[in-house]
């Protein structure tokens, strides 16, 4: 859920990026990793073909990161790894989240009738909706893992 909210205020909390050769198995992530990278940060990998997405590191050794989420085997030759540093205030806002959308039944329900009873919703049970105002604080006018990886790569490349 939280890469879901992150791209929704297209905000991952960038605060490292490189590009690396790694291997996944389950949730190993194996490979020379030239950034610090702490257990309980986040990550988002990116020019994967099966794994691409948002994940929180639980373990850390000096070649191999350990994940929250068992992923699908896979050996990425050019692999776009960002390292996340949300805030706590952002990390509660997500659990809000994740609460909201596990108590919602139905789906979106405008309006329902039990016995001689009957309620209507103003708005929809979107957490979008629901939560458009703390989102707000966090929210970027541009997709900054684009701007971040654009930035960067020509950086990554030149030869000197």
């Amino acid at each position: 859920m939280i890469g879901r909210v992150m791209n929704e205020v297209n905000n991952h909390f960038i605060i490292s990026f490189e590009r690396v050769e790694a291997q996944i198995s389950g949730e190993n992530l194996k490979g020379s990793f030239k950034e610090e990278y702490e257990a309980g940060m986040y990550i988002h990998i990116q020019g994967s073909l099966l794994n691409t997405g948002t994940y929180k590191i639980i373990a850390i050794t000096e070649n191999e990161i350990t994940l929250d989420t068992a992923l699908r085997d896979e050996k990425i030759k050019n692999m776009y790894l960002y390292g996340l540093n949300p805030s706590r205030e952002f990390l509660e806002v997500v659990a809000g989240i994740e609460e909201h959308t596990a108590n919602i039944s139905g789906g979106n329900i405008a309006s329902e009738k039990q016995g001689d009873k009957s309620i209507s919703y103003a708005g929809d049970n979107k957490w979008q909706t629901a939560f458009i105002n703390e989102l707000e604080t966090y929210r970027n006018i541009y997709d900054d893992l684009t701007f971040y990886s654009k930035k960067h790569y020509y950086n990554l490349n030149v030869k000197w």
